[in-house]
């Protein structure tokens, strides 16, 4: 096959994809990627971001592939409501009771107040401090924002960690799109299956 004709049909694959791309827009498909929790600007307290957005992608042509691929995980979704929460290792404190876990009622017992709340991650109990407007924001739609817990926040966590660095890490959550209503879903707050959770990065802060 002569390379002229190899490059017609490079042409035909790359405008089939653009159809493609026409018919199926990348823009709803979206990520909500996750930074590494650490100390506030000031020194005090804690902080991280989280960013709700179009998930990046290359559209690929023969022999490479077809279509459009995502190099990161992503969910079809109209990114209007997301939201992400830090969580706390506090196991070597005895918080919660349990410290393996399956699921997140596992982890639920032997946390200080009802503020709390323990997470099942990665078959580790991890937990959400109070107040939750603290440590948590939802409802959340395409951009880049902040969760900077203050001193009178994250010092009662600090206490029951003995003065030991705090192993933390974000916990992202972006529901995905639903034909039926033509919006996007509450899963993240129903614990349903159409929404994209990742995982940030544990990171010790002092």
């Amino acid at each position: 096959m002569s390379g002229r004709t190899i490059s017609i049909i490079t042409l035909i694959a790359a405008a089939v994809g653009l159809i493609l791309w026409m018919l199926y827009p990348v823009q709803y498909h979206m990520t909500n990627r996750p930074s590494l929790v650490s100390k506030g600007a000031s020194g005090q307290g804690l902080q991280a971001s989280f960013e709700i957005g179009p998930a990046n992608y290359v559209i690929k042509a023969p022999p490479r592939g077809f279509g459009v691929y995502y190099t990161e995980p992503s969910i079809r979704s109209r990114g209007m409501r997301g939201g992400a929460c830090m969580v706390a290792d506090l196991n070597a404190s005895g918080i919660p009771n349990a410290q393996s876990c399956s699921n997140d009622g596992q982890c639920q017992g032997g946390l200080p107040n009802n503020g709390w709340r323990g997470y099942c991650v990665e078959s580790r109990c991890w937990v959400k401090p109070s107040p939750d407007a603290s440590f948590c924001l939802r409802g959340r739609a395409t951009g880049t924002h902040m969760i900077t817990p203050d001193a009178t926040a994250t010092n009662p966590v600090y206490q029951r960690a003995g003065g030991r660095p705090v192993n933390w890490r974000l916990l992202t959550c972006l529901n995905g799109y639903d034909d039926t209503t033509g919006e996007d879903s509450f899963d993240c707050a129903g614990g349903g299956s159409n929404r994209l959770s990742r995982l940030g990065d544990i990171n010790s802060v002092p």
